[in-house]
C-alpha cells in the first residue's frame, strides 16, 4: 500500500498567520473582557488553538474534546466521542475551535452535546470549511478559509493518516486509491 503524498501548497504559513490574527481580533471584539471556555477538537485543532490563544485578550480557560470520524484513514466513518469536556460549561460562553469542517455533521453533533451542559452561548470557529462537501446548514460563526477543493488536506496540525501535522502550511494531499 502506498503512502499519502503532499500535493500543491494551498495556504502558506504567512497567510495562515495573518488569518489567525484576524480571527483573534474578531473574537477579542465579541468577548471583550467576558470570560470564555475554548473547547478545541483534538487532535487537528491544536496548532490553530495554540496560535489563536496567544492572540486573545480576554480571560479564558481551555478544554478539549476528541471525536473520531476518520480513524487512521482518509474515508469518513462512524463518529465516536472519545473525550468529553472536563470543565463546567453551565452559564459560560463557549468557543468551539475546530480544524476543518467537511459536511458539518461532526460539528453539529458536538454542538448538540455541548448544549446539554447549558452554556450561555456557543460560538463555533474553524480554520477551514470545505464548501463542496457541506451537506448540513452552516453551523460556523467564524471561518478562516473556504476550501474550494475536494482534495484531502494536511499540515498546520491537520493530518492525513496521522502524517504531516508538523508542517507550517496547508497542502493538498494525494492519497492512494
Amino acid at each position: 500500500m502506498s503512502e499519502p503524498q503532499l500535493g500543491r501548497l494551498l495556504y502558506p504559513s504567512d497567510r495562515i498567520a495573518a488569518r489567525v490574527g484576524e480571527i483573534a481580533a474578531e473574537l477579542n471584539r465579541r468577548f471583550a473582557q467576558r470570560p470564555a471556555v475554548m473547547v478545541a477538537v483534538l487532535k487537528g485543532a491544536t496548532v490553530f488553538l495554540a496560535d489563536l490563544v496567544r492572540r486573545l485578550r480576554f480571560p479564558l480557560t481551555v478544554d478539549f474534546v476528541r471525536i473520531a470520524s476518520y480513524g487512521a484513514g482518509t474515508k469518513p466513518g462512524e463518529m465516536r466521542f472519545i473525550k468529553d469536556v472536563e470543565l463546567p460549561l453551565e452559564r459560560r460562553d463557549v468557543i468551539v475551535v475546530d480544524d476543518i469542517v467537511d459536511t458539518g455533521a461532526t460539528l453539529a453533533r458536538l454542538r448538540q452535546a455541548l448544549e446539554t451542559h447549558h452554556p450561555a452561548s456557543v460560538t463555533t470557529v474553524a480554520l477551514l470549511r470545505r464548501a463542496p462537501k457541506r451537506r448540513l446548514p452552516p453551523v460556523l460563526d467564524i471561518v478562516g478559509f473556504e476550501l474550494e477543493t475536494d482534495d484531502f488536506v494536511a499540515g498546520y496540525g491537520i493530518d492525513c493518516a496521522e502524517r504531516f501535522r508538523e508542517l507550517d502550511a496547508i497542502y493538498a494531499v494525494r492519497t492512494p486509491e
